[in-house]
């Protein structure tokens, strides 16, 4: 490997020294990364970075683009009328869950430091400062049974419920972080070691959700993950709308409030299918890849299909037409429909 990307460099003096590597081996890598850099016109006289100074840095602009990016990255899978948010409706708002505060939560595996982080609750509060009150609890760990080192099992659920039942409406952060499903990583996370055991929240997460959705108050649960999670909310039917927020980055909770009031409408899709449980997929030795579009599984068992999404809109769709009714392998075919948006919003 010419180009390592982790830390393998540091030993890199002592393993020349040994012998275990020659001058030459690292000669003709270094060579090779540096040519590839020259194709790549890195070293040109001019680059499109060369005119950009301090102030670019950490700009607003940048912001905002961050922003737009998580806006039209967030996916709604489940409304059943709750959304958007009516300020003038909603007094008090219960934000719940391990990840309503959490810079960790908007971050994802392989990262940047920015200078500023919107969490969950910060977007909430500045979206209805001056009409509407927040209450807040952690509601529980991660992954694991307890928030405080000292304290008993389960030991912030008795607050997230009372937060409950004081609302009209909860805002449950749910789902994991980059200790739970980062590479090569291993936060005290209980075993996890960076990988997903399964499909399902971890237990304690569970627990909260349960907990929370006995109080009746209706909840707008989000998910933030890096992939598919079934949060097993088919037996609390006042889990009212689903969230798939992703990991949205530093202006997650900006993007986030603005789509659960309607400043912004939901306009993204999955881009993977869902799948109910990881026990529904084939060995791991076995990607034989057979049949299409579901190639791992039978159809009935995707939680969500690829390039599922909901709108706060609806749309129409006419004139579909196709540019030959029989073609061949390897022939060009046109496809074209006529979409028009029907609803109150753009999306």
């Amino acid at each position: 490997c010419d180009l390592n990307c982790g830390c393998e460099y540091g030993a890199l003096e002592k393993a020349y020294q040994k012998g275990l590597i020659t001058k030459d081996e690292i000669t003709q890598a270094a060579i090779r990364v540096f040519t590839t850099r020259f194709k790549l016109g890195m070293f040109d006289q001019e680059t499109p970075y060369d005119s950009l100074g301090l102030e670019h840095l950490d700009s607003d602009e940048h912001a905002n683009i961050a922003y737009e990016a998580s806006v039209r990255s967030i996916v709604l899978l489940k409304n059943d009328t709750l959304l958007p948010l009516q300020g003038d409706r909603v007094q008090t708002i219960a934000v719940i869950g391990p990840n309503a505060d959490s810079t960790k939560a908007l971050w994802g595996n392989y990262h940047g430091t920015s200078s500023r982080y919107v969490t969950i609750l910060q977007g909430i509060k500045q979206r209805t400062e001056g009409y509407a009150r927040i209450l807040y609890s952690e509601g529980s760990a991660l992954t694991k049974e307890k928030v405080e080192r000292l304290a008993k099992e389960d030991d912030r659920l008795s607050e997230a419920v009372f937060m409950a039942k004081a609302s009209d409406v909860v805002v449950l952060c749910l789902g994991l972080d980059e200790s739970v499903e980062g590479e090569m990583r291993d936060d005290g996370n209980g075993g996890w070691a960076g990988d997903k055991q399964d499909l399902r929240l971890p237990l304690c997460q569970r627990k909260l959700l349960k907990a929370v959705a006995a109080t009746g108050k209706p909840i707008i649960l989000l998910l933030l993950c890096g992939g598919n999670l079934d949060p097993e909310i088919e037996e609390y039917p006042n889990v009212k709308a689903l969230v798939q927020a992703w990991y949205p980055g530093q202006e997650g909770g900006r993007a986030i409030a603005s789509l659960l009031f309607g400043v912004d409408n939901f306009s993204a899709k999955l881009p993977v299918t869902f799948y109910k449980s990881s026990a529904t997929l084939p060995d791991f030795c076995d990607y034989s890849m057979k049949g299409r579009t579901y190639r791992y599984c039978d159809q009935n068992s995707v939680l969500y299909p690829f390039g599922f999404g909901l709108s706060y809109t609806t749309f129409t769709y006419d004139n579909l037409s196709v540019s030959k009714p029989t073609y061949a392998m390897n022939d060009s075919i046109k496809v074209s429909v006529e979409i028009s948006n029907t609803g109150k919003l753009a999306g």
